[in-house]
């Protein structure tokens, strides 16, 4: 079979992906918290890039909402029916008895916030599980009052004895309970309490738990804890008669103890989240638009746009 050399055109589509573009596909990706820490990155690292002031602009016609609505959302597209299998996704909001109020309270985007959840919040509810009187359901609250934001009590024993008018040792029995609460060293009132009370939580005071190097960290942090905070070592395996490696391996325990056990939990307040559109209903329409409150506008430096304009760009 003889073989021959042909020249032959052939048109195809291909998709170059730019650098541009791979940025436009980028930046299209983000939600509304991201774009806005990526402007204000490339406004600080960018010298090109400047923050556009606010313009007055000419008052704009008055359009009719059914015109909108027509403009903004295409006929090929049935946006009741998405928003319809959007929400049978999400979790309904308690009912309020009146049905035409229910399906306006239905979840959609706008609805939902973020809420980081207290430690405050954390004991009470596991404190709900427990089998205390009105009188040390008080006690209780004002433990947990006095925590702070580490998780450490910061009034002490006689102090909320006298403000519930209890007796000191009730108030000792209720710390123990919030300190056998979770997070591990809770309630404690100081580094040391904190790090038995983990360490005890791991099984250092059960008589069933056989672990030496346990054992071992718990004398460390009980009577050597200022020893351990100097780094000396040798003095501590000295003082417990302790190899090296077993000094070694209880230090490996106590510092992956946490020192500020409420660290993991927030404040409680309530972040809602921002919405990257808004959909409005109008009739048998919706109307979606982006939102742009407080978002940076940006533009290129007169400066650097007239000195690209006076041929003062690299020369090739």
């Amino acid at each position: 079979m003889a073989l021959d050399i042909r020249l032959t055109q052939k048109l195809t589509q291909k998709l170059v992906m730019t650098p541009q573009l791979r940025q436009a596909i980028k930046i299209l990706q983000l939600p509304r918290g991201e774009l806005d820490a990526l402007i204000n990155e490339e406004l600080a690292e960018n010298p090109v890039v400047e923050r556009a002031e606010e313009e007055a602009t000419p008052e704009e016609p008055v359009v009719a909402e059914e015109e909108l609505a027509a403009a903004a959302a295409p006929e090929d597209i049935d946006w009741k029916a998405y928003l319809e299998s959007y929400n049978e996704d999400m979790p309904a909001l308690p009912p309020t008895g009146d049905s035409e109020g229910d399906e306006e309270r239905q979840n959609t985007l706008e609805n939902l916030l973020t809420r980081t959840e207290s430690l405050a919040e954390h004991l009470s509810w596991q404190l709900r599980f427990s089998d205390l009187t009105e009188e040390e359901k008080q006690i209780a609250s004002l433990i947990i009052g006095n925590l702070d934001v580490d998780g450490y009590l910061q009034a002490s024993i006689k102090e909320i004895a006298a403000s519930a008018e209890v007796s000191a040792e009730l108030v000792e029995r209720v710390l123990q309970i919030i300190q056998a609460c979770d997070p591990p060293g809770v309630g404690a009132r100081d580094l040391r309490e904190c790090l038995l009370l983990q360490l005890r939580a791991q099984g250092l005071d059960d008589p069933t738990v056989e672990d030496p190097t346990l054992t071992l960290a718990g004398a460390i942090v009980q009577d050597h804890l200022p020893v351990l905070e100097g780094r000396r070592f040798e003095r501590l395996s000295k003082d417990l008669g302790a190899t090296p490696e077993e000094v070694a391996r209880a230090v490996k325990l106590i510092t992956s103890l946490e020192p500020k056990p409420g660290r993991n939990f927030g404040d409680g307040e309530v972040r809602y989240v921002t919405p990257d559109v808004y959909v409005d209903k109008s009739g048998d329409e919706y109307l979606v638009t982006l939102n742009e409150e407080g978002l940076r506008r940006r533009k290129a430096n007169a400066s650097y746009r007239r000195f690209l304009s006076e041929g003062g760009g690299p020369k090739g």
